[in-house]
């Protein structure tokens, strides 16, 4: 007889970033991939984020704004926030696809402006809307605002 094992999500996540990185897939797919994966899960996160996730949420954004003169840290708590948002959608699938938004993130470092504080601040400000429309309930409004957000973004 055959011995079934349970696959575990980091082993998936491990092999999803194998893939990407022999892939090749340039920086408008994972752009594209982003903006589907960010904008479905919004409507989740919505319906399930509970006050702790609100507040870690919350707590990157001031750190994003904290650390805005210096582009690797306020990018790192960037990317915090939007592995949070995945986070809160509560489906263990589609957090597997974070991995996507960890290569994006990996890929487009070296693009990050230097020393560029309105940059940061700018982006702090637009998640800060979206997470008030998530707050608030309209999970329509705050899809929108991160589909333009991640268009505006385009590094």
């Amino acid at each position: 007889g055959s011995l079934l094992k349970n696959v575990g999500q980091s082993s998936i996540n491990d092999q999803l970033l194998m893939q990407f990185d022999l892939s090749g897939f340039d920086i408008s797919e994972f752009t594209e991939a982003r903006i589907l994966v960010e904008c479905a899960i919004i409507p989740l996160a919505t319906r399930r984020i509970f006050p702790a996730m609100l507040s870690k949420l919350e707590n990157e954004l001031r750190l994003i704004e904290e650390n805005a003169d210096n582009p690797q840290i306020a990018d790192q708590h960037d990317r915090d926030f939007h592995l949070l948002l995945l986070q809160a959608s509560g489906n263990r699938v589609l957090q597997v696809f974070s991995d996507v938004l960890i290569a994006y993130f990996e890929k487009t470092r070296e693009s990050l402006p230097d020393n560029d504080c309105q940059y940061f601040l700018d982006t702090a400000s637009k998640q800060r809307e979206i997470l008030s429309y998530i707050k608030k309930g309209d999970a329509q409004m705050a899809s929108e605002l991160m589909r333009v957000h991640l268009l505006e973004k385009k590094i």
